[in-house]
């Protein structure tokens, strides 16, 4: 029990220490002596409390303070956010602190442990403040079993409802994985908190919300409308059953999302909503990250930097001050997570898995950051735990997976995951396992060349696939060119100008944000067939619009979508046309877009040895040393203008 008081007070203290951490000379061995702590008891309440077991806090915090059961469910709610003289103060007896010292005696250890919090501050770099706190919390957890299985699995937040402590434990849970985009199982809690309390309001709030995924710009409108008729038949129905005014602003704003209009209409008042909640309830964490979501939410098509800049700096302030809040650093990944921004998201990517280490979502999530840095081990890392805790099933890990393997020229662990995405995809077609399935596929047949292999082989039903003729068409008829049947690529790039038609004329689909991406492809495949043809000129200038158009696209997060990234097909077309100085400009270009790939580095090695810098040439070559794990004679090759 002591070590568990010691634990937890090790870590409010360590978060403590973020707070006042520009003020070095502030002495933490003397605070721990001076500074009065709370009762072992007290502190169970709050274990219990931030690691999700609320009913259980209650009937603890009742028994201690004999309050009724509405102040006891107050209390835990202050105590699981960290706020503990509000929490005593309902208390009838008070805290009833302890004073330091007496701890102290009683407990040796964390009188060392403070001693050490002292040291640790010492040799704090700016740089590395959360490491040294995940670290130094994980060796305090290593000292109690206890303890440790208290620790939060979907991170903490506290989001207090009218509910029953049995209805708010479901609903909590749900809220976490909510904000873990672990949207099946934030559905099935929010369900069993309707189960347990059939007119909490905010479960059908909670169910509604988990229909509708912001980032990946999905929703389903029908089946939030009927979760939220189960509670009432209209909204005026619906709001008379919240028991408080900030749980009808809640009801109000979801009503605007699923209300009338088109999507992106709906977005937009729903994030008005958000905004006037987060305005009224300036004290609510979770009106400011879900209005924070929103913001992400109403970016499209493609990335739009000044909405995604807002969204971080509403982050930014939750990520202070509540740094085991999954959404704050969920979303704040979500906002940094391009070339230019990825060194700001670094801190929450490398805090998020340990946040929620039980959400598979957490733990390819960071890889976001990661592969827009050019990071291979830890974009491999992330997803090999990620599809470990999934399966390796034909989806979003998977494919990340596969060209994190890839960009290290492990081109065996690729294959392997692919023919596991291959046979889930055969088990259960649906059209995610089989994009990702042709996505994952294209990615290895561009990088690797090998156009008559088991990959090439592999088979996909395109039914539905909008962008197959582009995933499947590109390295068909890149393949086509090297075995000379220049009349095979012709017919994929008419294929692809067919789709193009379909898709422009179509002002509804939601391909719009794409075309950009299928045009650029259709046009490297082109360039490429002018030069096969010995028009290497034309095939320059039209690979010089495709690199341009790219330049007007927003980043993408994940693989390129346009497979083979255009400058740097440009890069090695300039270079086998004898173009050094220009391929080692276009090289460059890439690399700061697509940071680290092999392809590209080996390519600026090469222009660079031509032209004589051979500074620039080296620095290429120790990058790739460090990149490359697969065998040296499979590193990629400048042959795409032969």
């Amino acid at each position: 029990m002591i070590f568990l008081a010691a634990g937890l007070v090790l870590i409010v203290g360590l978060s403590i220490l973020e707070r006042v951490r520009e003020r070095p000379s502030f002495d933490w061995s003397r605070s721990f002596r001076q500074t009065p702590l709370f009762p072992e008891t007290d502190l169970q309440v709050e274990g219990l409390a931030r690691s999700g077991d609320v009913s259980q806090a209650i009937a603890m915090f009742q028994r201690l303070h004999n309050v009724d059961q509405k102040k006891a469910q107050r209390a835990v709610s202050l105590l699981a956010n960290g706020q503990r003289e509000q929490a005593a103060a309902l208390g009838k007896t008070g805290p009833s602190l302890l004073p330091g010292q007496a701890l102290l005696r009683r407990n040796s250890k964390l009188g060392q442990l403070a001693e050490a919090m002292t040291a640790i501050q010492a040799a704090k770099s700016a740089a590395g403040r959360r490491k040294t706190r995940l670290a130094t919390v994980a060796l305090v957890l290593g000292t109690t079993s206890s303890l440790l299985a208290q620790t939060p699995k979907l991170g903490t937040i506290s989001f207090p409802t009218s509910g029953s402590p049995k209805a708010q434990a479901a609903f909590t849970r749900g809220v976490l994985y909510l904000h873990n985009f672990e949207y099946d199982d934030a559905a099935k809690s929010f369900q069993e908190a309707e189960r347990i309390e059939p007119g909490l309001a905010m479960a059908y709030w909670g169910e509604a919300m988990t229909y509708n995924h912001p980032v990946w710009q999905q929703q389903d409108r029908d089946k939030a409308v009927a979760a939220l008729a189960r509670l009432g038949s209209t909204p005026d129905a619906r709001r008379a059953k919240a028991k408080t005014e900030r749980e009808g602003r809640w009801l109000g704003a979801v009503e605007a999302l699923y209300g009338e209009g088109n999507k992106y209409q709906r977005d937009t008042l729903y994030s008005r909503a958000m905004a006037r909640l987060a305005a009224e309830y300036p004290k609510d964490v979770e009106a400011q990250a879900f209005y924070a979501l929103s913001l992400l939410g109403m970016s499209y098509p493609g990335r739009d930097v000044s909405l995604y800049m807002r969204a971080a700096a509403i982050c930014e302030e939750i990520f202070r001050d509540h740094p085991d809040h999954p959404g704050a650093a969920h979303y704040l990944i979500h906002s940094y997570d391009d070339p230019v921004h990825g060194p700001l998201g670094l801190r929450a990517a490398r805090a998020y898995s340990t946040i929620a280490p039980s959400a598979p979502h957490a733990q390819h999530m960071t890889s976001h950051i990661f592969l827009a840095l050019g990071m291979w081990d830890e974009t491999v890392a992330s997803n090999e735990v990620a599809t470990k805790m999934t399966g390796t099933t034909s989806g979003h890990y998977s494919l990340w997976l596969v060209y994190g393997y890839l960009q290290e020229g492990r081109y065996d662990e690729a294959r392997r995951v692919l023919g596991q995405m291959e046979q889930d995809a055969a088990k259960n077609p649906t059209y995610g396992k089989r994009f990702h399935l042709a996505f994952a596929r294209a990615a290895y047949l561009v990088e690797t060349r090998e156009w008559d292999g088991d990959v090439a082989r592999i088979t996909i039903d395109t039914a539905g696939l909008n962008a197959a003729p582009f995933q499947l068409g590109l390295p068909e008829g890149w393949a086509a060119l090297d075995r000379g049947d220049t009349a095979a690529t012709s017919k994929v790039i008419k294929a692809m100008e067919a789709r193009l038609e379909q898709v422009r004329a179509d002002t509804s689909s939601e391909l719009g944000s794409i075309v950009n991406n299928m045009e650029i492809m259709q046009r490297e495949l082109k360039a490429m067939l002018l030069v096969k043809a010995g028009k290497t000129d034309d095939g320059l200038a039209l690979l010089r619009q495709a690199a341009a158009q790219e330049d007007t696209v927003p980043y993408d997060f994940g693989p390129p979508e346009t497979i083979k990234p255009p400058k740097e097909l440009l890069g090695e077309m300039l270079l086998a046309a004898g173009k050094a100085a220009e391929a080692k400009v276009a090289f460059e270009q890439s690399l700061a877009r697509t940071p680290r790939r092999p392809a590209s580095l080996i390519g600026l090695a090469s222009a660079a040895t031509k032209t004589g810098d051979t500074e620039e040439a080296t620095t290429a070559l120790t990058e790739l040393e460090r990149v490359w794990k697969g065998p040296v004679d499979k590193r990629p090759k400048v042959v795409a203008g032969k």
